[in-house]
């Protein structure tokens, strides 16, 4: 194993690609908004009426992310969501993620229920309009480890047309979301730990 990554390590400074046979951090967080390769995190936060969901908090422990906010606010929306996205590049420079066929997350929820996990590619206007492949994945209070087949990422139905499918997507891969998008109208959090792809 040792080898293997020293011969990655030295693959990758020679402009040589690295070597498939082991799983790759593609993020790992080194602050609330900082990653280890100089990807950049934002903010997702939406809702159906104007201010229904709300982040009122960023932590950084361990190498976790943790949001805290709320989503729906008593304001009628039908549909909310807040959480993050995260490049795995600088300036949004994808990568060629099609050798691997699944993903690990490091995550938490309080309360427990559903995230929504996120692949994005580089169009600017499928990533506005939330048609990215998505899972929905039961996650627990304490972090732990979640491995999904890359094959169970969809578009949601009502893409349409701006529908992408994952295979198309992983060529160009430019970074991940994760979301609480259950209207509990009560405080949330979510916690984001290390993005792993394995071959």
């Amino acid at each position: 194993m040792r080898t293997t990554l020293i011969a990655a390590v030295l693959a990758t400074s020679l402009g040589a690609p690295a070597v498939a046979d082991d799983p790759v951090a593609v993020v790992e967080f080194t602050g609330a908004t900082a990653t280890r390769s100089g990807g950049e995190v934002a903010d997702t936060r939406y809702s159906e009426k104007a201010d229904d969901a709300v982040i009122n908090g960023r932590e950084f422990a361990d190498g976790i992310v943790t949001y805290t906010g709320q989503v729906g606010m008593g304001k009628g929306s039908a549909w909310a969501g807040i959480g993050l996205n995260v490049n795995i590049q600088p300036q949004a420079k994808p990568m060629d993620a099609s050798k691997y066929k699944s993903v690990t997350f490091r995550l938490a929820a309080s309360p427990e229920g559903n995230l929504r996990l996120r692949v994005i590619g580089p169009e600017e206007k499928i990533r506005n309009a939330g048609c990215y492949p998505i899972v929905t994945q039961a996650v627990k209070k304490d972090v732990k480890e979640y491995t999904i087949p890359l094959s169970q990422f969809a578009s949601e139905g009502w893409c349409g047309g701006n529908s992408r499918a994952v295979q198309k997507v992983l060529p160009e891969l430019v970074g991940f979301e994760v979301a609480d998008i259950q209207m509990r109208k009560a405080p949330t959090s979510l916690s984001v730990g290390s993005i792993t792809l394995n071959p």
